[in-house]
This record gives C-alpha cells, structure tokens and sequence, in this order.
C-alpha cells in the first residue's frame, strides 16, 4: 500500500511542477489530478478493506 501512495506522491509533485510550467494545460492537469487522486483513495480503501476482511 505504501507503493500506491508515493506513487500518486510523486504524480502529484510532477502534476505541481507542470502546472507552474505550462498554464495553458491547468484545467486539464487538475482534472487529471483529481481523478488519479480519487482513483488511489479508492484502491487504498479497497486493498485495505479486503485486508481488514483477511484479519478476521
């Protein structure tokens, strides 16, 4: 799991730096960065839910 969240980390640091860098694509890079956040918060909360399921 931790894989997953320095990944979208590291998407969200590059995300920042190309924001500064083009201006032009801002609206489509937040659109694109909110939807690989949501994404990884629904992996995370389905990996760890699959893995709260396995303890019991």
């Amino acid at each position: 799991m931790k894989k997953i969240k320095w990944i979208s980390f590291i998407l969200l640091l590059i995300s920042s730096g190309v924001f500064f860098i083009n201006h032009q694509y801002a609206i489509l890079l937040a659109a694109w960065t909110t939807y690989g956040m949501a994404l990884s918060l629904l992996v995370y909360f389905f990996s760890y839910g699959i893995k709260d399921s396995n303890q019991e």
